[in-house]
């Protein structure tokens, strides 16, 4: 069976990459694996031990000799059971736990690996198919190299030492035996090619399901409020018969393959109990050497029929690798040297915490080759210190412009300069530490109010978090919450309302009081009261910061140092407020538009 491995988007076939990586991973605790391995060989030993035992006192019985002969044997059999026992507790223990080892390091690398993804891959990707890659597929992988590894070393062992103790009873009797191998590797052989495809379709399906659930979860009030609880109730029912066939296509396979080894080892058997009989009425072995040859078959059983099984969890295990692998031979968006070597002589985009000149030189952006272009031929200079506003109507190329400056997507052609200098010399992570983003969605997480205002700044003080938020006009809120600071939120910020999930966003932006401060429509679920004493508390938040600011309120554009208006991802004009209304251009239509409209309000 080959497998597929994706590099690079590349298909590399090379039927071993799968336990070379198995191998890889557990070579840090190879001594761990090692000492298990060794004491599945001792507990392997032990067990054929027995059978030798037992042939003797049955033996001893046929020439009735002396009764503490059997004595001492069971006494033996006894003790070798034992100590058999203590060796196959630490061999489970130790090749378990090296396997718990490997899953912990396996999944800490797949989430960093995540980490390290751009957000252009989120926007492609499903929440519910990443949730599985990170459990249900690694626990698969785990799995090979925990009870797979555990039971292929004892079903090795165990067939070896039986099979070497049966030659040396009965050559004639261990010869049927062998020709039980063809047939049960050509069985295994046919139903492994079959029941890997099938467990990469049981995990494709797998995965849609979680997305669906996850999907719905999320969503649930939107589902509630437009009334799709029976069409989404049918659709996930369609995508669980779905999951629930592909299941049943592996559990058929497993089937099929569990009676049929044990079939073949039946009719060995029986071969078995027919010639041994034989070889014993012609005195060619002796009662005490048969029991034994059957007392290895029986130890060799479950080995055999445990094939089928070890060869299932090996597929399921290689199907899962097989989906982690497209993941992790995805490029990162930045490298390691890019998140924290400079390339320049500074170590952050500023000498000193002031205010940089940010310059957007000849920048064009889309978001991926087969969609158009978001921004062309973009040319601002945003003076040190200053406020930009940038305004346009609904998807002009507002937010993605935004967007670039602290690298979350990066342009297909042009630069953006800091202080003069092109922003891709600066490590990303002192880049954005510069950089206070508040971006247009909303996103908190299941924790306290203060844990989500001090996401940027973590040990911020009871008085600069009360600060931050008394600047962002949401203090007096949370003063009131009976828990204050320490209130927690629901998933995703539920609990609170959209103008208060954008307060306290904007005020972990602030808490950070970076050089640079950008606001994507930062305030748009706010009302104008609320909105109008924000950015009287901000006038002073903004001294010694540059600040690039995206609004659909051009009122508040008004305050703006310099106004950038784009139009089809175009900059169409810039200026001040007055500078454009003199111009009589689109800034100018758009301002009387909405003038308009705040009268209409009023009457």
């Amino acid at each position: 069976m080959v497998n597929n491995t994706v590099v690079s988007g590349k298909i590399i076939n090379d039927k071993f990459e799968f336990p070379k990586r198995l191998l890889r991973g557990l070579h840090p605790y190879k001594k761990k694996l090692i000492i298990g391995i060794c004491a599945s060989g001792v507990a392997a030993a032990f067990d054929v031990v027995s059978p030798m035992l037992l042939k003797e006192g049955i033996d001893n019985l046929q020439t009735n000799q002396s009764t503490s002969v059997l004595l001492i044997l069971t006494g033996v059999l006894i003790l070798a059971a034992g100590v058999g026992g203590v060796f196959r507790f630490y061999m489970r223990d130790l090749i378990i736990t090296t396997s718990r080892f490997f899953e912990s390091d396996l999944r800490t690398n797949f989430f960093s690996h995540l980490l390290g993804m751009s957000p252009g891959y989120y926007d492609k990707s499903h929440t519910g198919d990443l949730m599985t890659h990170t459990t249900e597929d690694i626990e698969r992988v785990r799995m090979v190299v925990g009870p797979a590894l555990l039971y292929a070393f004892n079903t090795v062992l165990i067939m070896t030492f039986s099979g070497t103790m049966m030659f040396i009873l009965d050559k004639v009797l261990a010869m049927w035996i062998l020709l039980l191998a063809p047939l049960i590797g050509t069985s295994v052989f046919l139903v492994a090619r079959k029941l890997h495809r099938a467990n990469i379709l049981q995990q494709e399906t797998y995965s849609i399901l979680t997305s669906n659930v996850q999907e719905d979860i999320t969503g649930m009030r939107v589902i509630k409020a437009f009334v799709r609880e029976e069409s989404k109730a049918e659709l996930f029912d369609e995508i669980c018969r779905e999951y629930f066939k592909r299941s049943l296509v592996v559990a058929k396979m497993q089937s099929i393959f569990m009676p049929l080894l044990a079939m073949l080892i039946g009719l060995g058997t029986v071969g078995i109990l027919w010639v041994g009989g034989q070889r014993i009425a012609l005195d060619l072995m002796t009662l005490g050497e048969f029991v034994a040859f059957m007392s290895y078959l029986s130890l060799m059983t479950w080995p055999m029929i445990a094939l089928g099984w070890l060869t299932h969890m090996y597929q399921r295990g290689k199907a899962s690798d097989q989906r982690l692998q497209k993941i992790l031979s995805l490029e990162p968006q930045f490298t390691k040297e890019e998140r924290f070597t400079s390339g320049s002589e500074l170590d952050s985009p500023s000498d000193a915490t002031t205010a940089p000149e940010i310059k957007f030189d000849t920048v064009t952006f889309q978001y991926s080759d087969n969609e158009p272009l978001v921004l062309s031929d973009i040319n601002i200079t945003i003076p040190a210190g200053s406020t930009a506003a940038i305004v346009g109507k609904v998807g002009s190329g507002k937010s993605s412009l935004v967007r670039l400056l602290p690298r979350l997507y990066s342009p297909q052609s042009g630069k953006i300069l800091i202080d003069g200098k092109n922003w891709e010399q600066f490590p990303v992570t002192e880049l954005r530490k510069q950089i206070g983003y508040v971006d247009q969605t909303p996103f908190l997480f299941s924790a306290s109010l203060r844990e989500n205002i001090c996401i940027g700044k973590v040990g911020a003080t009871d008085a600069e978090v009360v600060a931050a938020a008394e600047a962002a006009c949401f203090a007096t809120e949370i003063e009131d919450l009976p828990n204050g600071y320490d209130t927690i939120i629901g998933e995703r910020g539920v609990t609170l309302s959209g103008g208060q999930q954008q307060r306290l966003t904007l005020a972990r932006a602030l808490l950070m009081d970076p050089p640079i401060l950008v606001l994507d429509d930062a305030l748009s679920a706010v009302d104008t009261d609320t909105e109008a004493r924000i950015l009287v508390n901000l006038k002073s938040r903004l001294k010694g910061r540059t600040t690039l600011f995206v609004t659909h309120r051009l009122a508040a554009a008004e305050q703006a140092g310099i106004i950038l208006v784009l139009k089809n991802g175009k900059l169409a004009e810039v200026g001040s407020h007055k500078e454009l209304l003199a111009a009589n251009g689109l800034y100018t239509s758009m301002f009387r538009r909405q003038r308009l409209a705040d009268e209409l309000e009023v009457l």
